[in-house]
């Protein structure tokens, strides 16, 4: 049922039957059929073209565990910001955006965003979604971009023939602000976007909690490996300081939810979720005595650890350098998305703010 809240019940009972259906655990291609369960394998192949268990999807021993631990991570950890019990709760697992109601997509079975932003909704009036993966959110956009009571907001790649093709600066989107960035962007580039759009979008939007999906391919180094790569680093950047920034209006502590996303090397994944976990901790602890640079500064030493060697390759160290390449949104001619933000979002909001405005007095 938990699943069902947002995706359809013939695509969610299929996935729940995967390991049933694959005796052995062997993939689709060496399935054989299971006379217990009755299926056919031309059913089974017929599923997986209806639900999109192909190509960038496809079905593998052990789905259905890992469609409930996906989903199931992230509706516990909202369940911990809706009781109290967290200011910041943490599902690095989670950020799966692409998944459709009834369909897989781009690596993601389940919609776990999309179900935690529900289950947030049953106290918070208000959530603001904000996505830093390389790729657009395009299906947590598409299940709220009629709903005044949830922004999403989408800082990713814009590149011809980039998965998924979406997440343009359009004025007809409703409840949507998206800000594509060519390719190298480097930290200062998303920095100077974050600055301003998400603080903006925090101050007129006013919601009473947010929705962090982290993914990690566009940092430098992540083996995403196209000419439409981000060029970030992780350091106070990325997973460091984002988190801060939403929530640096002490009088105001909003509640947090971190979600992982994308990324390919797995070592740096683990790089930018430690910063971002240290960041957690520093934000919330009741008297901090160090800061988040602090603690970095004295801690950047990758520990000892059966896979310390993959670490060698910038030093054995957490942080991530900006890469080499260069950053195609310095270039006035390619940046209208930075250069003319504030007067995208003074549209958008326009045609937003009476619509919000009801939603609060609820």
């Amino acid at each position: 049922d938990d699943l069902k809240a947002f995706h359809s019940s013939d695509y969610i009972d299929f996935l729940l039957s995967w390991d049933q259906t694959a005796p052995g655990g062997k993939t689709f291609g060496n399935l054989k059929r299971s006379a217990a369960m009755r299926i056919r394998e031309e059913d089974l192949e017929a599923g997986c073209e209806e639900y999109r268990l192909q190509y960038d999807s496809p079905p593998f021993p052990g789905l259905t565990t890992y469609c409930r631990y996906v989903a199931g991570g992230s509706l516990s950890a909202a369940a911990e910001l809706i009781e109290d019990r967290a200011d910041v709760a943490i599902w690095w697992d989670g950020g799966r955006h692409h998944a459709g109601r009834d369909h897989a997509a781009g690596f993601c079975y389940v919609n776990d965003v999309v179900l935690a932003v529900q289950k947030l909704r049953e106290r918070f009036v208000r959530v603001l979604v904000v996505d830093i993966d390389i790729h657009h959110g395009d299906a947590v956009q598409s299940a709220f971009l009629y709903s005044p009571s949830v922004l999403t907001l989408s800082i990713h790649l814009n590149h011809p023939g980039f998965y998924p093709t979406s997440g343009s600066t359009s004025l007809s989107s409703r409840h949507a602000l998206n800000f594509p960035l060519k390719p190298g962007a480097k930290s200062p580039t998303i920095l100077n976007v974050w600055d301003r759009v998400v603080n903006f979008a925090r101050t007129k939007f006013d919601p009473q909690a947010v929705v962090l999906v982290m993914g990690t391919d566009g940092m430098a180094g992540d083996g995403l490996l196209t000419k439409g790569q981000l060029d970030k680093s992780v350091e106070r950047g990325e997973e460091g300081g984002i988190e801060l920034d939403v929530r640096n209006d002490q009088s105001k502590r909003l509640p947090v939810l971190m979600l992982g996303g994308g990324g390919y090397t797995h070592h740096n994944v683990a790089r930018a979720n430690a910063v971002g976990t240290i960041s957690a901790i520093v934000e919330t602890a009741p008297e901090p005595t160090e800061t988040l640079e602090a603690l970095l500064a004295v801690n950047m030493d990758v520990p000892d650890h059966e896979f310390w060697e993959l670490y060698g390759d910038n030093g054995w160290k957490l942080s991530v350098d900006d890469g080499h390449g260069t950053d195609e949104n310095t270039k006035a001619e390619n940046a209208p998305g930075i250069s003319d933000d504030r007067s995208y979002l003074e549209k958008m909001w326009s045609k937003w703010e009476q619509e919000v405005k009801n939603v609060s007095q609820r």
